[in-house]
């Protein structure tokens, strides 16, 4: 059957919850609720000590989330029937939409009291349970920059920002922040969404440094379409001074090769990590792998020039973009002023950024240790020159563009890239192309591409 547009076995989710060492036998059913959206319901018989978060955690770590219940009914036994087989009819009845309705499940310890203010303090929403998903209560990646900065104000735990995809609501969460699992703290590759047998696309973060923003595209690529993303080092606490590009993009190579050795490969970049994705294509190429798709989104070419080259380009730029204010305002004064008004707020939006909510926190150490990340990567970013290349380039380029460019088709890629440019462009600005709704759009010309190079 599908739910939320994903194909599920679920004789393959009862396969998997049965070889959990706190299972003793399961059964999962989809039950609709009053909108006819099916979820996923699982039975099961626990055994030693059992509990309901570490079996969520079991299956997180064979499943896609999509394959994980969402409600759980906790009994002593299976009806069977006469000849012993699992009778599914007489399992329990219980309304499936007052459930979803009251899913809160209210905090039962004190660190998940602790985790549930945060939540409610960050997200601005009321009653968070235990069992309520980040994303679904409007998580994003600022949002979770907020919610891992105060974890270690109240706790003193240094996570990546991405903890959030594996660990998605309290009780996991607070499972993992209280076992004896960790994360390794150098880690650059996460799994966005790692099932699929589709070649895997890997995705490099931009000056943000985390790669949740690529959530929503990950939610709407095919069922069977593996993604990636590469986040800066040191955001689980743990700070590499590299200020160099290309040891950059040797250190991202490496995780992928060892997550897949043999490709070949499908790398993208978003914004400043546009630069670091040519790069580790160059690097890939030297070591005769394969790069089929090569995925430059929102990235000027142009920001690589030195001052003296940039100069009168920007006198330019500035010259063209005052003298068409000047002649719209001299037409439409009214439409004129509001245009630049929401224009200025999405810029502010736009720079409310990891390094701005890690200052406002207070935390003198926490503040630190982004900018210096960030510092970091400016800093590559600055002494690296692009040259041209006997590639091809995917442009996903937004169609809303804030700032003045001098090529808003190709954002300077075409004078590089040999063997030409494909331009896609999609809705919303340099922030939004890859938030929902527009993320829907990206998501379709993205898998477009992937499936061309199979």
């Amino acid at each position: 059957m599908k739910i939320s547009g994903y194909r599920i076995e679920l004789g393959e989710i009862e396969s998997v919850l049965r070889q959990c060492e706190l299972v003793s036998q399961a059964v999962v059913l989809a039950v609709a609720d009053k909108d006819r959206k099916k979820r996923l319901v699982g039975y099961v018989v626990g055994k030693g000590s059992y509990d309901r978060a570490n079996v969520i955690i079991f299956l997180k770590s064979k499943l896609p989330d999509y394959m994980v219940p969402t409600l759980w009914v906790e009994l002593d036994s299976i009806p069977l029937t006469s000849n012993g087989k699992i009778d599914r009819k007489a399992l329990p009845e219980f309304n499936a939409e007052e459930q979803i309705k009251e899913q809160y499940i209210a905090p039962r310890t004190d660190s998940e009291k602790l985790l549930v203010a945060i939540w409610e303090d960050v997200l601005k929403v009321n009653n968070v349970g235990i069992t309520h998903d980040f994303f679904d209560l409007g998580g994003h990646s600022l949002l979770a920059v907020q919610i891992v900065n105060q974890i270690k104000k109240k706790t003193g735990k240094v996570l990546p920002i991405s903890i959030l995809f594996k660990y998605s609501n309290i009780e996991l969460l607070d499972a993992f922040l209280n076992g004896e699992e960790t994360e390794r703290e150098d880690k650059a590759l996460i799994p966005i969404k790692p099932t699929g047998s589709k070649m895997p696309m890997y995705f490099v973060h931009g000056v943000g440094l985390n790669v949740m923003n690529f959530a929503d595209v990950a939610s709407a690529l095919d069922e069977d379409q593996p993604l990636y993303g590469l986040q800066a080092l040191g955001l689980g606490g743990k700070f590499h001074p590299m200020t160099d590009l290309s040891e950059i993009a040797k250190t991202y190579v490496s995780e992928i090769i060892e997550h897949n050795p043999t490709g070949p490969y499908a790398i993208g970049g978003y914004s400043l990590g546009g630069f670091i994705a040519l790069e580790m294509r160059r690097q890939f190429e030297l070591m005769n792998k394969e790069v089929k798709v090569l995925a430059i989104i929102d990235t000027n070419a142009d920001h690589t020039d030195d001052f003296i080259t940039l100069l009168p380009k920007k006198l330019k730029r500035h010259s063209m973009k005052w003298l068409k204010l000047l002649l719209n305002f001299a037409t439409q004064p009214g439409k004129t002023i509001q245009a630049q008004k929401s224009i200025k707020m999405e810029d502010k939006a736009y720079r409310y950024d990891a390094i701005k909510i890690a200052k406002e926190s207070g935390d003198k150490d926490y503040y630190n240790l982004m900018k210096n990340i960030r510092d970091n990567y400016y800093s590559a970013f600055r002494k690296s020159k692009i040259a041209p290349f006997n590639g091809f380039v995917y442009l996903f380029r937004a169609a809303t563009c804030i700032h003045y460019t001098n090529d808003k088709q190709y954002l300077g890629w075409s004078k590089y890239a040999l063997k030409g440019v494909k331009e896609i462009e999609l809705p919303g600005d340099h922030r939004t192309m890859l938030l929902k709704p527009n993320a829907d759009q990206f998501a379709r010309a993205l898998q477009a591409v992937l499936d061309d190079h199979k």
